[in-house]
């Protein structure tokens, strides 16, 4: 594990060259770019993704979230100067152009098995949020004019909208159903001791998903085979690069993969042990500050090997 990557006088002359010939960087939202909400810190990484963009040796930057579109927007709006390049979104599931917002790659949770979750929320007392993202396509909510959706399940339903601010659709029979969902969001933030190891248990039992976490707040279920790393994939095949071409950033369990398929990964210093462990790098400092050192460190290593 390689530890301090702020000062390039701690990296010898390999690490260095590997770092300039990063082609495109994958960085996560919550807990990795959106945890700082300094400007000076946001001013800096605009400004640091702007300079990666110039010159022969160009590094290109996709994000890569959990969130839905809805939810990513802002960030997506400052950070992407290159308008083709694509955004990995609802923890890889999903990920579609920047420009036309139309679907690039999509996989999806059968509405059987959303049925079968949805019933947890009775069962356990909590609230089960099931997401879609039709794009311009035809489905069943053309006559709500928007991108994506959100379904919610459960007996609290004093919510209006979610956290990503999307409104919630409640009171809906998940039979009728015509699309299926691309992510699923338990609530667990109010729930009883020992009653998410029992829930873990149920979603383990079907072979359709995956389960995975950003943080303590929600259970995260994503299509089986589905994660941030199958996306980049997809994505490094249509850049037509590999692996090794891309470096990325976060910091929690729904990161792991990612982390372990690029050639360069780094963990942000505060990420959790799964994050770490799966890293090439870590970082010496936290959320977006780390985030900046990374870009720092690709800058000046691309400018050294570049002369």
């Amino acid at each position: 594990m390689n530890k301090g990557l702020r000062d390039i006088a701690q990296a010898d002359l390999s690490q260095l060259q590997s770092f300039s010939r990063i082609k495109m960087i994958a960085v996560d939202l919550d807990g990795t770019i959106s945890g700082s909400a300094v400007l000076e810190v946001w001013e800096n990484i605009i400004w640091l993704i702007k300079r990666l963009n110039y010159g022969r040796n160009k590094t290109g930057l996709i994000i890569a979230t959990g969130r839905t579109l809805t939810g990513a927007k802002p960030a997506i709006r400052l950070l992407y100067h290159t308008r083709d390049l694509p955004i990995i979104l609802y923890n890889g599931s999903v990920v579609i152009n920047n420009n036309t917002y139309e679907v690039l790659y999509r996989k999806t949770i059968p509405n059987l098995v959303l049925t079968e979750i949805a019933a947890l929320s009775d069962l356990f007392a909590v609230n089960v949020f099931a997401y879609y993202y039709v794009g311009k396509e035809k489905d069943l909510f053309d006559t709500l004019d928007r991108l994506e959706y959100v379904l919610g399940f459960g007996r609290d339903r004093s919510l209006a909208t979610e956290f990503n601010q999307m409104p919630i659709i409640w009171e809906f029979d998940a039979s009728y159903l015509v699309n299926a969902p691309s992510a699923i969001l338990i609530d667990i933030r109010n729930i009883i001791p020992g009653d998410k190891e029992r829930i873990l248990e149920r979603l383990a039992a079907m072979p359709e998903i995956s389960v995975t976490s950003s943080g303590f707040a929600y259970i995260e279920i994503r299509p089986a085979g589905s994660n941030k790393a199958e996306a980049l994939r997809f994505v490094a095949d249509t850049l037509k690069l590999s692996a090794i071409d891309f470096a990325a950033i976060g910091d929690n369990d729904n990161d792991v993969e990612m982390l372990s398929w690029v050639g360069t990964g780094i963990a942000v210093s505060n990420g959790t042990d799964s994050a770490i462990s799966a890293a090439k790098y870590v970082c010496s400092h936290n959320v977006a500050s780390g985030v900046i050192e990374v870009l720092r460190l690709i800058k000046q290593s691309k400018r050294y090997h570049d002369e």
